[in-house]
């Protein structure tokens, strides 16, 4: 064999166990794998007729590499009244203090969206404006997106008093 051909032969099989390493490296690191930071709020906004206009926001955070498709983006609101004594949930919540009063199960999502698109290095906004009574004293929120790829999801949830009284700007 002469010099030239096994540079050729050494060069093919340098290229091949870059290929390979590059690969490995990619399975190893799950690049391909998303990574999302999701947040979920509420954001009180003002008052008006004894009611609270309240803002529920999810926050999703691409930090991967991969764009993730969405098709699913919703949020269940449970509120505490005043006057509700406080009660140890069962093993369904973990034993957590029990939120007894559905306020709202809605979609950040329109119905007219199919899915919805987060890229890599952004941080997305959805919001979602309604209205509570001020019977409420205590809200909770919590969060549910599904990938489109597949049926994994992710949950967030956040447990926020209800302000006595907004301050007013004017």
């Amino acid at each position: 064999m002469d010099v030239a051909s096994l540079v050729k032969s050494l060069s093919a099989l340098v290229a091949v166990l870059g290929g390979l390493w590059a690969v490995y490296k990619f399975y190893k690191r799950d690049e391909h794998f998303p990574r999302v930071q999701f947040d979920v709020d509420i954001n009180f906004i003002g008052e008006k007729s004894e009611q609270h206009i309240i803002e529920v926001v999810a926050y999703l955070e691409n930090k991967g590499v991969v764009p993730i498709k969405l098709t699913e983006l919703e949020f269940s609101l449970r509120g505490l009244k005043h006057d509700d004594k406080l009660i140890e949930g069962d093993k369904s919540i973990n034993r957590q203090l029990k939120l007894p009063h559905k306020v709202k199960d809605a979609r950040w999502l329109s119905d007219t969206w199919n899915h919805t698109f987060v890229y890599p290095g952004v941080r997305t906004r959805y919001t979602h404006v309604t209205s509570i009574g001020g019977e409420y004293g205590f809200l909770l929120v919590r969060g549910l997106f599904i990938y489109e790829s597949d049926e994994d999801f992710h949950t967030s949830a956040k447990l926020v008093e209800v302000p006595k009284k907004l301050k007013r700007s004017d």
